[in-house]
C-alpha cells in the first residue's frame, strides 16, 4: 500500500506538471513561437499521465482494500515512511546460532533422516527368517430362544506357529540394505546442503539489511537533486531555452528517484520480516 500511495502522488504531481507544460506550450504556439510536433508531445504526455494517475488510484485502493481484509481495520489513513531510517544491526554469528537452535525450517528435513535411518537399521536386521504366531478364540451357540443362544457356549480356540526359512534369495537382502544405506546418505546430504543453503541465506539477508540503509540515503540525496534539475529545464523550457528532449528526461529521472526511494523502503521492512519469519530467534 506504502508503494501504491507513493506512486499515486508521483503520478498526480508529473499530471499537473505535464499539464502546466501543455497549456504554456499551446499558448506560446498560438502566438507562432513554438512547434507542432513539440505540442503534440506534450498534449500526448499529458494524456499519458492522466492515464497513469488513473491507474495509479485503481492500485491504491485494491491495496488499501488487501489491508483492511488482512488487518480488520476499517479505516486506515495514509502510511507514512520514517524519517530516519533506525540503526538495525544484525550479528551475522548470532543470527546463524539462533537459526540453527530453532531449525523452524528444518523439521522436515529432520523427519525425513530419520525415517531413512529407520529404513536402514530395518533392512539390516532382516535376513528373511520369518516366525508368526497367530492365535483365535470364539463363543458360539444356538437356539430356538434367543436366551438359549447364550446358555451353554461353545468355544473355539485355535493357535498357529508358522516358520519361514529362506534357501536362497539370490542377493536380496543384501540389494535391499544397500539401496536403504544409498537412500540414508542421499538424503543426510540433502539435509547438509539445506542448512548450508539457509546459513547463505541469513548471512546474504544480513548484509543486504545493512546496505540498504545507505541506499535509501543515496537515493534520498539523488531525488533531491533530480527535483532540482527537474525544475531549472522546466523553467527553462518554458522561455526556450531548454529543448523537450531534455526536459522528459529530467521529469522522468525525478519520478523514478521518487519510486525507488518508497520501494528502498519496502524492500528494508520484506528483510525484516524474512529474517524474523524464516529464522526466528
Amino acid at each position: 500500500m506504502y508503494v501504491a500511495q507513493q506512486n499515486l502522488e508521483a503520478s498526480i504531481n508529473n499530471q499537473s506538471i505535464a499539464d502546466t507544460l501543455y497549456q504554456i506550450a499551446t499558448r506560446r504556439f498560438d502566438v507562432g513561437t513554438f512547434p507542432k510536433t513539440d505540442v503534440l508531445q506534450l498534449e500526448l504526455k499529458a494524456q499519458n499521465a492522466r492515464v497513469s494517475a488513473a491507474e495509479a488510484r485503481i492500485n491504491l485502493r485494491s491495496a488499501l482494500q488487501t489491508l483492511s481484509n488482512l488487518t480488520g481495520l476499517q479505516t486506515i489513513g495514509d502510511l507514512v515512511a520514517p524519517l530516519e531510517i533506525p540503526a538495525i544491526e544484525i550479528s551475522i554469528e548470532e543470527a546463524l546460532a539462533q537459526a540453527l537452535k530453532n531449525r523452524s525450517y528444518s523439521v522436515s528435513n529432520d523427519r525425513a533422516l530419520v525415517d531413512a535411518a529407520q529404513e536402514m537399521d530395518r533392512a539390516k536386521k532382516s535376513n528373511g527368517l520369518n516366525v508368526v504366531l497367530q492365535g483365535s478364540f470364539g463363543l458360539s451357540q444356538t437356539g430356538s430362544q434367543l436366551g438359549d443362544a447364550y446358555k451353554g457356549l461353545l468355544d473355539q480356540e485355535e493357535l498357529n506357529l508358522s516358520l519361514q526359512v529362506p534357501i536362497a534369495d539370490w542377493g536380496k537382502a543384501k540389494a535391499n540394505k544397500a539401496l536403504a544405506a544409498s537412500n540414508y546418505e542421499l538424503v543426510k546430504t540433502q539435509n547438509e546442503q539445506v542448512r548450508i543453503q539457509a546459513e547463505r541465506e541469513i548471512i546474504v539477508s544480513a548484509e543486504q539489511l545493512g546496505l540498504l540503509k545507505e541506499k535509501v540515503a543515496l537515493a534520498k540525496r539523488s531525488l533531491e537533486i533530480a527535483n532540482i534539475r527537474s525544475e531549472i529545464t522546466q523553467q527553462r523550457y518554458a522561455i526556450g531555452t531548454e529543448t523537450i528532449v531534455e526536459l522528459n528526461l529530467a521529469l522522468e529521472s525525478a519520478e523514478k528517484r521518487s519510486i525507488t526511494i518508497c520501494q528502498f523502503h519496502s524492500s528494508i521492512l520484506d528483510r525484516v520480516l524474512h529474517l524474523t519469519t524464516t529464522y526466528p530467534y
